[in-house]
């Protein structure tokens, strides 16, 4: 299911209206797109949202994402479009769905990137755990 980056940004388009859905995004739209996915991606990973992404300038290339979360990219793209094109989101569908995506996204990269915290050493405590207050 991997896909390329002008079909991951033609679908978030095409699902908030920029586009038809049976056309693709113009040459700039497609320009514009990657750069927005770029900077949110970069950003929300700087802030914790890790999925792997690495600045894209083609946009023929497969995207650098696990398939599963090629939906919930999707997703989130079409919110920045549509902030970015003006357009506001009104379908109570699509906004369950970006904030699902969200969440999914967040959880998820979270389980890929947090420690393995069993292999910290525990203190030793008393005989249910924590300080010995005995």
């Amino acid at each position: 299911m991997t896909q390329t980056n002008l079909q991951i940004i033609t679908s978030a388009f095409q699902r908030v209206g920029i586009v038809d859905e049976t056309a693709s995004p113009s040459a700039e739209q497609g320009a514009n797109g990657l750069q927005i996915l770029n900077d949110y991606l970069l950003n929300q990973a700087r802030d914790g949202m890790r999925l792997g992404w690495w600045t894209q300038t083609n946009l023929a290339a497969n995207a650098p994402l696990r398939d599963e979360d090629i939906w919930g990219v999707k997703m989130l793209l079409a919110r920045q479009l549509a902030s970015n094109y003006g357009i506001t989101i009104q379908d109570p569908i699509l906004l369950k769905d970006i904030d699902d995506a969200e969440k999914m996204l967040t959880k998820r990269s979270l389980q890929y990137y947090e420690s393995d915290l069993s292999e910290w050493p525990r203190p030793q405590g008393g005989p249910w755990g924590g300080p010995s207050w005995i």
